[in-house]
């Protein structure tokens, strides 16, 4: 089986099986954005379409180091300067903890979450404290994470526009912290984020830094643009 298939029954209800759980992609159910088409859908999951679940991580790092994922190294430069010493991390969409790594060698806790349970293996293996396995369609956060578990920082790189839609980004924030500051930084493709600092700025953030850069190069040598965020709420404003 591979990590991702893509589930065509229903052309308007795009689905991705992850390890033989269906996850729907790029549509929010609660504020009915169109759906994407099957094509959209089948280009979303065909990157990992051909590796095994065995196979995923190595295959999947064998992949961000061929497309030079220059996204990751961007968006930690930006929110270094801004980061207390010691907080405690969510990296949504962790993968194999690719981004996080950098970041735990600085004193910083890391959790992940991710669709995949052998992805977040590797993130284990990276030193993230605990990782945490969504299945089919939990968004509020508090479904998957016990309510023990609060965060300072959110963190997100090619997960929002690229495998679900921006506006999800709001189901995320109860695990924030209330009595303190909190921040988000995410990076995606460009145009798939444009309405990000909106669905923030509803719930209470402020806009710290926005910035468009590359953030990978295809096989073909087309440089992809992502946008880089970050954003910041002072506690108790939610």
């Amino acid at each position: 089986m591979s990590l991702y298939e893509v589930h065509r029954d229903d052309l308007n209800r795009p689905w991705m099986v992850c390890e033989g759980a269906k996850i729907r992609i790029l549509h929010d159910e609660r504020e009915k954005f169109k759906p994407p088409s099957r094509d959209e859908a089948v280009h979303v999951s065909s990157k990992m379409s051909e590796w095994t679940v065995e196979d995923a991580p190595s295959g999947y790092e064998r992949l961000i180091e061929k497309l030079n994922y220059q996204a990751p190294a961007h968006l930690l430069r930006m929110l270094r300067p801004r980061l207390p010493p010691a907080q405690n991390i969510l990296d949504i969409g962790a993968g194999t903890g690719f981004l996080g790594a950098p970041l735990i060698e600085e004193g910083h806790t890391l959790d992940g979450l991710d669709f995949s349970r052998v992805m977040l293996s590797k993130a284990k293996e990276r030193g993230y404290r605990q990782t945490f396995c969504a299945s089919a369609e939990q968004l509020d956060m508090r479904d998957i994470i016990p309510s023990s578990f609060s965060y300072d920082v959110l963190i997100s790189c090619g997960l929002y526009g690229d495998f679900v839609h921006p506006s999800w980004i709001t189901h995320t924030l109860g695990v924030l912290r209330r009595d303190r500051e909190s921040y988000v930084a995410i990076a995606g493709r460009s145009e798939n984020l444009d309405n990000l600092d909106m669905y923030l700025e509803n719930e209470g953030f402020r806009i710290l830094a926005w910035d468009e850069n590359i953030g990978h190069i295809t096989s073909q040598g087309f440089e992809i643009p992502y946008v880089y965020l970050i954003s910041i709420v002072a506690g108790g404003n939610r």
